[in-house]
């Protein structure tokens, strides 16, 4: 379980992840995002979650196989190529990412919000030629043994082969955020939300992005007390 502290208009409350035993609490007011447990909880409002999860067994050769075909190519040919994969600090992500979401108009984040994820949150990043391409924001909860996807930016470029070699890119940084997290123990990586039965045509290209790495569908919850229901997306 992953404990967050957060603070709404000087009001504190938690956010408790992969809670198994979700429960009404008055103080501190707590939030609980992709619990196991099913149905009603006195107190508390249940929001069904549907993510996709991939199970880290094998070596990394075992991971690629779970995948298509096309994803198991970019993969290779970007690892042919000889991009590079590693972890960077908070400042370099959120930069990074704030220009990708300037971009596509999403909102952005900041250094203390992510800072607030203390030493569950991991960040990492996949260079060519000393370039950045790609970068992610993992949850990773050791009790557990759970990676979950948090945040994801491309970079920006308009040639048609740059924008080939990050789409490469990123897919490998998923192999290579598995095959870390799975040398420090980790044994389920979460893709971090599946759009089920969605008509949105960019959901859907997210939701396939994703399938062609294999995995199964999990639904799980998130609840809240209904006053805290305008802190929950």
């Amino acid at each position: 379980m992953i404990k967050i502290q957060r603070q709404f208009f000087f009001i504190p409350y938690q956010i408790l992840w992969f809670d198994e035993e979700p429960h009404f609490k008055l103080w501190p007011l707590t939030i609980y995002r992709q619990s196991s447990a099913m149905g009603t909880r006195p107190g508390l409002v249940r929001k069904p979650f549907h993510t996709l999860v991939s199970v880290l067994d094998g070596d990394p050769e075992t991971l690629l196989l779970k995948m298509n075909g096309s994803t198991r190519n970019q993969i290779r040919q970007a690892d042919k190529l000889g991009v590079t994969g590693d972890w960077v600090e908070l400042a370099a992500f959120v930069s990074f990412f704030n220009h990708f979401a300037a971009d596509k108009g999403i909102h952005g984040t900041t250094v203390p919000k992510l800072r607030s994820f203390g030493d569950a949150l991991r960040l990492s990043s996949v260079s060519y030629d000393g370039r950045p391409l790609a970068m992610h924001a993992t949850l990773w909860d050791r009790q557990t043994k759970r990676t979950r996807s948090l945040l994801s930016a491309s970079a920006r470029f308009l040639d048609p082969e740059d924008r080939k070699l990050i789409g490469k890119a990123n897919r490998w940084l998923h192999w290579w955020d598995m095959k870390m997290f799975q040398a420090e123990g980790c044994t389920v990586y979460d893709w971090g939300g599946y759009a089920k039965d969605t008509e949105d045509p960019e959901r859907k290209g997210i939701n396939e992005f994703k399938e062609g790495f294999g995995g199964t569908l999990l639904e799980e919850s998130h609840y809240f007390p209904l006053y805290l229901s305008y802190l929950v997306s």
